[in-house]
C-alpha cells in the first residue's frame, strides 16, 4: 500500500486512539522525519510510534491522563520530546512529572505566548507543508491543511467521549441508584471501596474503572475519601482530574506531601484536602469511623448500626503483615485480609478466633483455599454488611432466602438428609436460579452448622453441605455475577454467612478500553457510545498499517526494541509500586526503591551509578528484578523469607559492607574520595565486583554499590537464618551440631551475625 492510497482525504489524517488520545499525520513523504503530532495520550500506545512524533500538543483542557505520559515518550532520551503549549500549563504538566521519577527540564518547550507571533487572538505553532496548528485565547486548540479542519479541541469535546463526559455518565446512571444506601464493600481487583449510605471511602483507587463503575451503579461522585498509602499517584490522576474539571472536592489521606501538592498544582480547580495516612483517625459523618491500625498498612472500620440489629460492626481490613499481632488481640466481629497476607500469616490469623475473609483476585490460587474456614470475597461483587446477635434471626433470614419451596421445607424440618438430591437434581437442570438456591442451601447448611448447640443437627448440616459443594461450582457461579448479584455477608457471634440474593444489571456499560475487553462493543448499550469505541477501533488498525510503512533504516528496529524495552519496565515499576496485597511485596520495594522525596534517575542519564557521601543514598536505585520466567516466583519466595526472618539490614551494616567490597577490589575507602586509585563513588556498567563470600557480582546498568551492597547481605542474612534453624533444634534435642555451628560461623557477616554464632559455639543459647 502507498502512503498516497492510505491518506485518501484530509480527515484521514487523524486517528483516534483513544477517548483522549488524538495523533495527526502531517507527513507526504516516506522519507519525512517524525511526521506526527500528539495530542493528549494513551497507556497502550504503539512504540514505533513514538519516535515519529514531532510536536507533543498541552493543551488547556490537559487532554489525556498525564500520568501516562511516560508511557508515550522516549525515557532513554528526555531531551528528545518537545512540549507545545501555554507555559503555565506546560510547567505544572511537566513539574507533575517528577512523581513518576522524569525530570523533563531538559525538554524542548515552544511557549506559544512568548515563542509564536500572536495572530488575531489565536498562535501558530506550525507551517510545515500547510499545516497550521492554532491555539486559541478560550483555551481551544485547532488544527488545518488547506483550510480544512483536521482537529478541533472544542469539537471533539462536544462530539467525543471525553474522561469529563464519561464520568458525567456514569454520576447520572448511578445518581438514583439505592444499592449503597446500607454498609458494605465492593472489591475492584485489589482496592477495596467501602461505602455506607451511598458514599465511598476507597482504599487506593482501582486503574481502569469504566467498566466495573458502569456495572456495578457505582457514582464517581459518592467517593469522598481515598486512602494513599503508596506514593504512586498513578491510578488516582485521571480521577482527580475530573475532580479538577467538575469543580470537585476529595479528601486524600497520603504520607506524600510533594506528591499530592504537585496532583494539586496541575488540578488547581479540585479540592484535594489532604491528611497523613501514618496513625490517622477518620470519622465519615455517615455512620462509618476509619482508623490506621500503627505503623502498618491495615484500617479498622467501625460501622455503626448495621441492620438488622443496629448494632455496630467492627471490622479490621489487612492489608499488610506489620500489625496484624494487634488486629488479633482486637475486638472484632471479622478480618478482612488480602490472600498473600493471609497466606503468610494465616496461623495467626486463626488464633484471633474471629471470621476471616480472604479477599481473593484473578491471582489467588482458589483451589488451594476450598475446605478452608474462610469466606471469599470476589471481586465485582457487592457485599453488604448485616449483623445478627440472634441465631434464630440467621436462621430464618437464610431459610427466606431459599427460593425453591420444596428445598426450604425439607430445611426448616431439619430433613437434612434430604436435601442433596433435589439441589443436585436442579443444579443438573441449570439455570440461574438453581444455582442461586443452592448458594443458599449452601449458606443455610453452615449457618445451622454454626449455631445450633445439638451435635447430631450439626454433624447432619455438614453432612449435607459436603454433599452439595461437591456438586455445586462456586467460581462458576460468581463468574460474570458482576452487577447481576449482591451477597449479604451476616456476621454473627463467632462466623459468618453470605447469602445471595440476584440483581438487575445496570443497563449501561462504559468500557475501559475496548482493544482489551472481548465482547465489550457488544454490552454498549449507548449507540454514540459504540460507535465512537468502534472509531478507535478502526483508527488503531489504521495506524497499525500506516506505521508498517515507515521502518526507517540505522539500526531503527533494534531502537524501538529498547524504547519497547525502557517503558515497559516503568510499566513493571509503577504496577508493583501501586503495591497489591501485603508488606512482603512492600520489603521487596523498600530494598529497590528510592527513600520518600528523592527521584529514580533515568537510566541512559545514569551512565554509572551513585554518590555515596557517609553512608547516605544520594540517588535512587533502580529495579533490579523483571518480569520473566519464574522471576516472579523467586521474588515471592525472597520477599517470603525476608519477612520470615524478619530481616532488616541497617544503613550502617550496608555502609560497613560496602566498605569492605569497596577495599576488596582495590578501590578506595569511602571516608575519602582518593586521588591515586579507583573510587568507589562512581561504578559503571560491566565492572565485577568479588563480594565477601568469594562470590562475584557484575554490575549492570542502574546498579548502585550501596544497593549491590544491600541486596548482598539480604541474601547472606536468609542463608544464615536458614542454617541456624537446624542449630537451635539440634541444640534442643541434644544433638552435637558442631559441624553445622563451623558452618554458621563461615556464613555470619554482620556484627550481629558472628555474635550469635560465636555464643553458639561456646555453648550458649
Amino acid at each position: 500500500m502507498k502512503l498516497a492510497e492510505f491518506i485518501e482525504r484530509q480527515a484521514d489524517r487523524l486517528f483516534i486512539l483513544d477517548n483522549e488520545c488524538y495523533v495527526i499525520f502531517t507527513g507526504d513523504e516516506l522519507t519525512d522525519e517524525r511526521p506526527f503530532i500528539r495530542i493528549g495520550n494513551w497507556m497502550n500506545l504503539p512504540v514505533e510510534i513514538i519516535p515519529l512524533i514531532e510536536n507533543i500538543i498541552i493543551t488547556d483542557a490537559v487532554t489525556g491522563n498525564p500520568a501516562h505520559e511516560q508511557f508515550n515518550i522516549d525515557v532513554t532520551h528526555l531531551a528528545a520530546n518537545r512540549y507545545i503549549g501555554s507555559s503555565s500549563v506546560v510547567k505544572r504538566y511537566l513539574e507533575f512529572q517528577k512523581s513518576f521519577g522524569l525530570d523533563l527540564r531538559n525538554a524542548s518547550i515552544v511557549d506559544i505566548e512568548k515563542d509564536i507571533p500572536s495572530v488575531s487572538h489565536s498562535k501558530t505553532i506550525s507551517d510545515r507543508d500547510s499545516f497550521i496548528g492554532i491555539f486559541y485565547s478560550d483555551g481551544n486548540f485547532r488544527v488545518t491543511h488547506n483550510r480544512v479542519t483536521i482537529f478541533n479541541g472544542k469539537d471533539a469535546a462536544a462530539r467525543h467521549y471525553s474522561d469529563a463526559r464519561l464520568h458525567e455518565h456514569l454520576c447520572e446512571r448511578a445518581k438514583d441508584s439505592a444499592r449503597y444506601a446500607g454498609s458494605g464493600m465492593v472489591l475492584l481487583c485489589n482496592n477495596p471501596l467501602f461505602y455506607r449510605n451511598r458514599f465511598f471511602s476507597s482504599y487506593h483507587f482501582p486503574r481502569a474503572y469504566y467498566g466495573d463503575f458502569s456495572s456495578l451503579e457505582i457514582d464517581p461522585a459518592r467517593i469522598r475519601e481515598i486512602f494513599l498509602p503508596s506514593d504512586n499517584t498513578i491510578n488516582v490522576a485521571k480521577f482527580l482530574k475530573w475532580k479538577h474539571v467538575a469543580r470537585g472536592r476529595v479528601r486524600i489521606f497520603s504520607d506524600s506531601k510533594e506528591n499530592m501538592d504537585l496532583l494539586q498544582k496541575l488540578f488547581s480547580a479540585a479540592t484535594i484536602v489532604r491528611h497523613p495516612f501514618r496513625g490517622f483517625t477518620h470519622d465519615t459523618g455517615d455512620g462509618l469511623q476509619l482508623r490506621n491500625y500503627a505503623d502498618s498498612f491495615n484500617l479498622r472500620l467501625a460501622y455503626k448500626k448495621v441492620r438488622p440489629s443496629s448494632m455496630d460492626l467492627d471490622l479490621a481490613y489487612v492489608k499488610g503483615r506489620a500489625g496484624v499481632q494487634e488486629i488479633t488481640k482486637d475486638s472484632l466481629d471479622g478480618i478482612l485480609v488480602h490472600y498473600p497476607v493471609y497466606h503468610d500469616m494465616n496461623v495467626a490469623l486463626k488464633s484471633a478466633h474471629k471470621p476471616v475473609l480472604v479477599l481473593t483476585d484473578a491471582a489467588t490460587p482458589l483451589a488451594r483455599l476450598r475446605g478452608a474456614d474462610i469466606t471469599l470475597v470476589r471481586p465485582g461483587i457487592r457485599y453488604e454488611f448485616a449483623k445478627y446477635p440472634d441465631p434464630a434471626a440467621l436462621v430464618n433470614e437464610c431459610t427466606a432466602a431459599i427460593a425453591d419451596e420444596e428445598i426450604a421445607s425439607l430445611y426448616r424440618a431439619h430433613r437434612l438428609e434430604e436435601l442433596p438430591a433435589p439441589a443436585r437434581a436442579r443444579l443438573a437442570s441449570g439455570g440461574d436460579e438453581a444455582a442461586l438456591t443452592a448458594f443458599n442451601l449452601a449458606g443455610a447448611l453452615r449457618a445451622l452448622m454454626q449455631t445450633t448447640t445439638d451435635r447430631k443437627l450439626a454433624a447432619s448440616a455438614k453432612k449435607a453441605l459436603a454433599e452439595l459443594e461437591s456438586a455445586f461450582d462456586r467460581d462458576a457461579f460468581f463468574a460474570g455475577g458482576q452487577g447481576r448479584i449482591t451477597v449479604q455477608l451476616a456476621f454473627h457471634s463467632g462466623g459468618v454467612i453470605e447469602i445471595a440474593a440476584a440483581e438487575s444489571p445496570a443497563a449501561y456499560f462504559v468500557p475501559d478500553d475496548i482493544g482489551t475487553d472481548e465482547g465489550a462493543l457488544e454490552r454498549v448499550a449507548d449507540r454514540g457510545l459504540a460507535e465512537f469505541f468502534a472509531t478507535i477501533q478502526r483508527d488503531r488498525a489504521r495506524l497499525a498499517e500506516l506505521l508498517a510503512l515507515y521502518a526507517p533504516s540505522g539500526g531503527w528496529a533494534e531502537k524501538v526494541e529498547e524504547l519497547r524495552g525502557a517503558i515497559g519496565r516503568k510499566k513493571d515499576d509503577f504496577r508493583a509500586d501501586a503495591f497489591s496485597a501485603s508488606d512482603v511485596d512492600r520489603a521487596i520495594r523498600e530494598e529497590e526503591k528510592p527513600p520518600r522525596g528523592k527521584l529514580v534517575t533515568p537510566r541512559r542519564i545514569l551512565a554509572a551509578s551513585l554518590v555515596l557521601a557517609l553512608g547516605v543514598l544520594a540517588l535512587g536505585l533502580a529495579r533490579h528484578f523483571r518480569a520473566g520466567d519464574g522471576v516472579d516466583d523467586a521474588r515471592e519466595e525472597r520477599a517470603r523469607l525476608v519477612a520470615k526472618y524478619r530481616i532488616a539490614v541497617n544503613e550502617r551494616e550496608i555502609f560497613d559492607n560496602a566498605n569492605d567490597i569497596s577495599l576488596k577490589n582495590g578501590y578506595a575507602p569511602l571516608i575519602y574520595p582518593g586521588v591515586k586509585v579507583k573510587n568507589p563513588h562512581w561504578i559503571f556498567p560491566g565492572n565485577e565486583f568479588e563480594m565477601p563470600d568469594g562470590t562475584k557480582v557484575t554490575v549492570k546498568e542502574g546498579d548502585t554499590l550501596w544497593g549491590i551492597s544491600h541486596r548482598w547481605l539480604t541474601d547472606a542474612s536468609i542463608r544464615f537464618n536458614q542454617a541456624l534453624e537446624p542449630v537451635i533444634e539440634g541444640l534442643a534435642a541434644g544433638k552435637n551440631m558442631e559441624a553445622e555451628i563451623a558452618l554458621l560461623q563461615r556464613l555470619a557477616f554482620t556484627a550481629s551475625q558472628k555474635k550469635r554464632a560465636a555464643e553458639l559455639a561456646t555453648g550458649g543459647k
